[in-house]
């Protein structure tokens, strides 16, 4: 497969994850890439996790998503933007959530007169 058919596959698969962060209303940070060992062909092996392409990882204590692309020998991963800060505002984090939940949004009370 050419290089311009894995972008056009990774930027569906961003399209679908910012669909998700519309209608979540978590932002989703930046995008990059680490090579992968490929077995079979089409399976994304990591040390410890074997995934097929186009499936999507949660790796366990980090928030982020991978998407492996086996043609390209790369795991693209989505992670966390920094939430903006604000007067009287505060940070909150879901730690056992999954991607996008996981990430930190800003939280701001309301005037109350």
């Amino acid at each position: 497969m050419s290089v311009m058919h894995v972008l056009l596959y990774i930027m569906y698969a961003y399209f679908i994850l910012s669909l998700n962060v519309l209608f979540t209303g978590i932002a989703q940070g930046d995008v990059f890439q680490k090579r992968v060992r490929v077995v079979n062909g089409n399976v994304c092996a990591t040390k410890k996790h074997s995934f097929k392409e186009g499936e999507y990882w949660y790796p366990p204590n980090k928030c982020v998503v991978g998407l492996c692309v086996a043609r390209n020998n790369k795991i693209a991963y989505w992670n966390c933007t920094k939430p903006p800060k604000g007067v009287g505002c505060t940070v909150k984090r879901n730690r056992t959530a999954r991607y996008p939940k996981c990430c930190p949004m800003t939280v701001c009370q309301r005037n109350q007169r």
